[in-house]
C-alpha cells in the first residue's frame, strides 16, 4: 500500500519549518503491479475510512481527509490536480518523458541486468521492453 510504505515525511529541525511529503516506488501506478492499479480511485483510497476489504488502515488516510476538510485547502487541491492532470501528468508528457530517460539509459540496461542477475535485485529479474 502505497500510503503505508511508499511515503516519507521530514522536516528542517527548525523553528517554523513545514512538513514535506516524498512519494516514491510508484511502479504500481504504471501498471506494473499487474493490478491496473492505475486505473482505481485513488482519491476515494486515500481518503478512504477503513470500513471496506482492502481499504488503507484508517490512519494513514487522517492527515489528507482532515486537510480535505479545510474549504480553503480542498479548492487549492482540486485547482492544483486539475492543473497537474492537464499538464504534467498528461498522457502525452509523461510518455514523452518515459521516452527521454528510457534514451538516456537503454544502453546501459544489458550491462546492468548482467551485473545484479544473481543478486536477487529485481533488476535481475526484469525484462526491459525497447520498441
Amino acid at each position: 500500500l502505497w500510503l503505508t510504505q511508499n511515503v516519507r515525511m521530514w522536516r528542517e529541525r527548525k523553528e517554523d519549518r513545514k512538513w514535506r511529503w516524498i512519494l516514491f516506488d510508484t511502479d504500481a501506478g504504471f501498471g506494473m503491479s499487474g493490478q491496473n492499479d492505475y486505473r482505481n480511485n485513488t482519491i476515494a483510497f486515500a481518503t478512504s475510512t477503513g470500513s471496506t476489504p482492502g481499504s488503507p488502515p484508517v490512519w494513514s488516510t487522517l492527515i489528507f481527509r482532515k486537510l480535505l476538510a479545510n474549504d480553503e485547502f480542498k479548492n487549492q487541491f482540486v485547482q492544483r490536480f486539475a492543473t497537474y492532470m492537464n499538464t504534467i501528468f498528461y498522457p502525452g508528457t509523461v510518455l514523452s518523458v518515459i521516452d527521454s530517460l528510457q534514451n538516456n539509459i537503454e544502453a546501459e540496461m544489458s550491462r546492468h541486468i548482467f551485473r545484479w542477475k544473481d543478486s536477487g535485485c529485481p533488476a535481475g529479474r526484469w525484462v526491459p521492453v525497447f520498441n
